[in-house]
């Protein structure tokens, strides 16, 4: 017993030791590394055919460069319009890959914690003051969006672009209230973005319009018409 004893206490001494000597994951970090050029690069970029040219941009991260920063770390991603690449490192090792010659900037990642969501509060018709949703309670409130409302979330003061095709939004009294600060047609090249009859989708297909997409996706985002929707 005393044997079995002293082999389990020797047992957790080994265990103990090791997690002691095991790295901290203080001590690493996620960062951002903007790269100077596409130099030696081989890749293809993105086709893109419809009134557009390939440029620079389109082009991936060169391989090269990636290659040698994972040898600092754990590469996490690449983006080619950033011209950038995420990895996991040492913190050490971090302050070291800005004095590389094709690196034009280092930024370290931001951990962001998660808001405590509200009490909850009982769903009703009017969940929020001044506010019937009609029909539509439903749909939202599997969302939670009565909630978001009664909280005094509404989305007062944001800034939303929709990239799609057919707003018909003046035609509808669910939009009155939105200040549409601008609207572009970058098909066919005009400021028209409804769904504007015998109008190609993208310039140079038969097509009998450009359906009403936009429109519905836009009600989905900021449609307000009190009792309905």
């Amino acid at each position: 017993v005393t044997h079995l004893l002293w082999a389990r206490q020797r047992t957790l001494a080994l265990v103990l030791i090791a997690s002691l000597s095991l790295p901290s994951s203080a001590d690493t970090g996620t960062v951002w590394v903007f790269l100077t050029d596409k130099n030696g690069n081989d890749g293809r970029p993105i086709p893109w055919t419809v009134h557009a040219d390939r440029e620079l941009a389109d082009l991936p991260v060169t391989q090269q460069y990636a290659a040698q920063l994972e040898s600092y770390g754990s590469l996490r991603t690449r983006s080619r319009w950033l011209n950038a690449v995420s990895i996991e490192l040492p913190d050490a090792d971090a302050e070291r890959l800005g004095d590389l010659p094709f690196v034009a900037a280092v930024s370290p990642v931001r951990a962001t914690r998660r808001a405590v969501p509200p009490a909850h509060l009982p769903a009703r018709k009017t969940a929020a003051p001044h506010q019937d949703y009609g029909p539509s309670f439903e749909q939202l409130n599997l969302l939670g969006v009565p909630l978001l409302h009664a909280s005094g979330l509404r989305g007062e003061g944001v800034r939303i672009a929709i990239m799609d095709t057919g707003f018909n939004w003046p035609d509808y009294r669910a939009f009155a209230h939105l200040n549409v600060i601008a609207a572009r047609d970058f098909i066919n090249d005009d400021e028209d973005v409804t769904d504007q009859r015998d109008q190609p989708v993208t310039g140079n297909e038969l097509a009998l319009g450009q359906a009403g997409h936009g429109t519905r996706v836009l009600g989905l985002v900021a449609g307000n018409d009190p009792g309905q929707l």
